[in-house]
């Protein structure tokens, strides 16, 4: 039979810090619990390279909420587009004069700030990044969950620095900053300290520069450029507190930043939260391990990156078919656990495209090789919010933010505050899409690999289009093994819209107060006339406990185990049907039971999982989603 697989990227972390240290083990051993509601991300954005910053939707799904400060005011089209990523496209200027390497460094500097003013009190963590950074959210939470977010705290391992002996480089192993006060150094009792780090809740400048008097004057002032170059590297992104923006305010950075010339964004900041009293913590690992850096590996390695997750996927493939030339060693994995956020660098592409898939294809990479799912329940709870409201969300203070109003923000548009949000609002109601793109937008789901309409997507009833706002969906997974070794999937061929004529999963649209369980039995059940096994466990009042089930390895019920969207646009640009798909896998009762099409589908079909791949007529993702129900659950 089938043998579960736990999360791959949970046996890293174990491999990295043990399985029951406060710092890292367990989950329920979290002292200060986060999920993705509690973070929310910010990036300066550029006319130029609003492709690059679209491209990173693939790892924010739509559940992080953004903030893109950009160069121009946006269009009513880009502030309606923004709404259905739940991002806030606003503007502020470009220097002039340039006071730094870009136009827009002050922009990059200030936006984590820009972002508080926005969001407010409603989150815990704020992700700061360049467009063409991506953070990898699995890591990112096992990271955070022993950090106290009302402590003021500014979170990163990837620093520039200069020592004295030659140019500034990074990651620099020796720049001065902060352990975090939860390290625990005792798993590390071996290894060298690569710079005197003391501990610091929160990290400030008087604990660094007793630690390294040689390093900083008698002042305790940052070093700085040309003499110096210490800051955070922006590319490689950092993690803020909502305790940090509290703590600082947004008049105090711009006017602090206004009064600098230096190298960049990155270093705007990096002086001005000296001057408010804090600096950088480094979650731990790269003052112990040479080389290990959970905000972005190095300079210039995202194909390194690239290489040590297809070695990882290869040293957890089983059977003889590997494809890949090496596996991940001891230290690969290493760094695997610790891998944070990645920068793309898209400079240094031919052209922004390339960055843009670059971006797509590193996501899809991780996604497939860690197999961590942290998404779904969000995505699953903000569709339903939706239907259940009718509406989308208001975007009148991304309407004021994008007009220009608020601190720093300088006037350019023609229009009106209230007109630019009248427009915003019917733009995004009618489902429209800025500008002239391509009769189909693909969303990649929580498998990194594009689907449209697919991952067991069922379409509403009829050939319509979809006119009412995303729809939560449930798309099953049904398993069988007749013959060791040889598992199959039920397909059924869509007899309507969308991917009418295709085969795909049975499923359908979660209905009101009805759970995944629930929706998955009963859309098995009218497409092809099977019953799914459904021996739910026992509430603590005797009765099957079918509201909130934990997962099933054997799938004595159905488990859902991955989500995504499917999104899909006609020729004019609007909307045809969106749906944000939980995918379900069970096995039928009696697994030697006549197949019965039925409703949705024309026909209704056993295929071997491993002809998927080749399979004709087959939606984008159901082979890869099925190879990934098989290798979590036993299904026998």
């Amino acid at each position: 039979g089938m043998h579960f697989q736990a999360s791959l990227l949970l046996a890293v972390v174990t491999l990295l810090f043990g399985s029951g240290s406060a710092q890292t083990g367990d989950a329920r051993s979290s002292r200060f619990p986060v999920s993705v509601h509690d973070i929310v991300a910010a990036l300066p954005g550029d006319v130029d390279h609003m492709d690059v910053a679209r491209a990173s939707r693939i790892w924010r799904k739509g559940v992080i909420r953004t903030y893109i400060a950009g160069n121009t005011p946006p269009t009513p089209e880009v502030v309606a587009e923004g709404l259905l990523h739940n991002e806030t496209w606003a503007y502020y200027p470009d220097d002039k004069p340039r006071r730094s390497m870009y136009a827009g460094d002050t922009r990059a500097g200030l936006v984590p700030f820009l972002a508080h003013a926005h969001f407010g009190d409603t989150y815990s963590w704020l992700l700061y990044m360049d467009d063409d950074t991506v953070f990898f959210p699995p890591a990112l939470l096992h990271l955070l969950r022993d950090f106290d977010p009302a402590i003021p705290y500014f979170i990163t391992d990837h620093l520039w620095y200069a020592n004295g002996t030659g140019p500034a480089t990074h990651p620099h192993p020796q720049a001065p900053r902060c352990l975090p006060c939860h390290f625990d150094e005792a798993l590390y009792a071996r290894r060298r300290r690569s710079f005197p780090a003391p501990r610091g809740c929160p990290c400030t400048p008087q604990l660094l520069c007793a630690a390294a008097p040689r390093v900083f004057n008698a002042h305790c002032d940052i070093p700085r450029h040309p003499a110096n170059t210490f800051s955070m590297h922006g590319g490689a992104g950092a993690v803020l507190s909502a305790g940090l923006l509290r703590a600082v305010g947004l008049d105090f950075m711009e006017a602090c930043s206004l009064s600098l010339q230096s190298t960049g964004g990155d270093a705007f900041i990096s002086i001005c939260l000296w001057q408010a009293g804090y600096f950088v913590t480094d979650p731990g690992l790269s003052v112990f391990m040479e080389g290990v850096h959970a905000f972005d590996p190095g300079p210039e390695d995202r194909l390194g990156a690239m290489r040590l997750l297809a070695a990882y996927i290869d040293g957890h493939r089983e059977g003889a078919d590997r494809h890949w030339v090496t596996t991940c060693d001891e230290a690969c994995e290493r760094q695997l656990g610790a891998m944070v956020s990645l920068h793309i660098r898209s400079r240094s592409f031919a052209a922004l495209d390339d960055a843009a898939s670059f971006i797509k294809a590193i996501t899809t990479l991780y996604e497939a090789s860690m197999g961590v799912d942290v998404y779904a329940a969000a995505r699953v709870a903000a569709a339903a919010a939706a239907v259940a409201a009718q509406k989308l969300p208001d975007v009148g203070t991304a309407a004021a933010a994008a007009n220009g109003t608020g601190t720093g923000a300088a006037a350019g548009g023609s229009e009106s505050a209230e007109s630019l949000e009248d427009q915003a609002h019917r733009l995004a109601m009618d489902k429209t899409k800025a500008g002239a793109q391509a009769a189909e937008e693909i969303v990649v789901s929580e498998t990194g690999h594009d689907a449209a309409a697919g991952d067991g997507v069922v379409a509403a009833a009829g050939e319509r289009e979809q006119t009412e706002p995303s729809k939560p969906g449930v798309g099953v997974v049904v398993l069988r093994e007749l013959s060791p070794g040889n598992p199959e999937t039920l397909l059924i061929r869509r007899a309507k819209a969308p991917n009418k004529g295709d085969w795909c999963f049975p499923g359908g649209s979660l209905e009101l107060g009805e759970t995944l369980v629930q929706c998955a039995v009963r859309e098995t059940l009218e497409e092809t006339g099977l019953r799914l096994r459904c021996r739910l466990p026992q509430a603590e009042h005797g009765q099957p406990d079918a509201r909130h089930p934990p997962l099933s390895p054997d799938l004595a019920y159905p488990s859902s185990f991955i989500a995504g969207d499917a999104i899909t646009y006609d020729d004019a640009g609007a909307l045809a049907f969106h749906y944000a798909i939980v995918n379900v896998a069970g096995v039928p009762e009696n697994p030697e039971a006549a197949v019965v099409p039925g409703d949705d589908a024309a026909d209704a079909r056993w295929f071997p999982v491993t002809d998927l791949r080749g399979l004709k007529d087959l939606v984008p993702t159901c082979d890869f989603v099925a190879e990934e129900a098989v290798r979590r659950f036993a299904i026998r």
